[in-house]
């Protein structure tokens, strides 16, 4: 386990050097608000994503504006903003990596841009 441990830590440098760098560059923004038109238009490269993030609501492709709504007692009628975020970005050939939530601290979704 000791191998597995040291594996993740190192791929959880490697993920904040990306961020870092990103920001940097001015090619990094977070949250489900700014990703979502950024998503829609392809300009996601990399997608980092904590494991238990979750996002009822909906975007509206008109406006490039993602609705959250509190999340209801019937899902049913909404969407998870992140497996909408994830599908996007995959759709137009970016890549998706998740990381431990504390590593992301206060913002759990994070994309380094492609331009």
């Amino acid at each position: 386990w000791e191998a597995v441990r040291e594996a993740r830590q190192a791929m959880a440098q490697d993920l904040l050097g990306q961020l870092d760098a990103a920001r940097s560059a001015q090619k990094c923004e977070v949250g489900i608000q700014a990703l979502a038109p950024l998503a829609a238009q392809g300009r996601i490269d990399t997608l980092i994503c904590g494991f238990d993030v979750e996002a009822p609501g909906r975007y509206d492709a008109e406006t490039g504006l993602f609705t959250e709504i509190e999340a209801a007692e019937n899902w049913t009628d909404l969407d998870d903003g992140v497996e909408w975020l994830i599908g996007q970005v995959l759709d137009h050939g970016g890549s998706v990596r998740f990381a431990e939530d504390e590593l992301l601290g206060d913002q759990p979704l994070a994309a380094t841009l492609r331009y």
